[in-house]
């Protein structure tokens, strides 16, 4: 079984730095095999040990917080880390509301991985539609746990950002644009 692995704020500004050569150590320390990573910024794909499974977001969970020890022993800091499968991720992309868009340009459109699933409802009371250019969505039937957002001007001039929607709604989110979706997504396709 491949997963996925996403960080939060690592190698960012000189901050928290994680080459991909120590991110790949430390999850291959954890039993985890194939290690691939993608860019330097806290994107990793592998594939479980033989006859292991990821039965569901707590199992995800536990694995993540796993990996954050090790991480914090090693390195002295923590982060947010979040654990997707291949099956969840071939659902954002299918259910994504801004193909359109992402086509065109892929990096105005990103997936938002949230930490603990979220509340439509939530979602569009901190963040109004009528509060456009940016719009952000959570689609039902997807996926609870990710939401599109489309900065037609860019994430860096954009106005409503995903750290503000992050501290309203209280829960760990981390940003992908959407070039980096399908490239994962790909990754997590291979045999490792």
């Amino acid at each position: 079984m491949r997963a996925l692995l996403l960080l939060r704020g690592v190698n960012v500004g000189g901050h928290r730095k994680l080459p991909s050569k120590t991110l790949r150590a430390l999850l291959q320390e954890l039993g985890l095999r194939d290690v691939q990573t993608y860019v330097q910024s806290g994107n990793a794909v592998f594939s479980l040990p033989a006859g292991a499974t990821l039965a569901g977001a707590e199992d995800e969970a536990a694995l993540a917080a796993r990996f954050v020890e090790r991480l914090e022993a090693t390195l002295g800091f923590d982060c947010a880390a979040l654990i997707r499968g291949a099956t969840e991720l071939d659902a954002i992309v299918a259910a994504n509301p801004y193909a359109a868009q992402a086509a065109a340009d892929p990096t105005r459109v990103h997936a938002l991985f949230c930490a603990e699933p979220v509340d439509a409802d939530a979602v569009h009371a901190a963040f109004p539609d009528d509060e456009a250019p940016q719009q952000v969505r959570a689609v039902a039937g997807a996926t609870n746990r990710v939401l599109y957002f489309h900065a037609p001007g860019g994430l860096g001039r954009a106005k409503r950002t995903p750290d503000k929607l992050e501290r309203r709604l209280k829960v760990a989110i981390t940003a992908r644009n959407w070039r980096t979706v399908l490239a994962l997504q790909a990754l997590l396709r291979q045999d490792g």
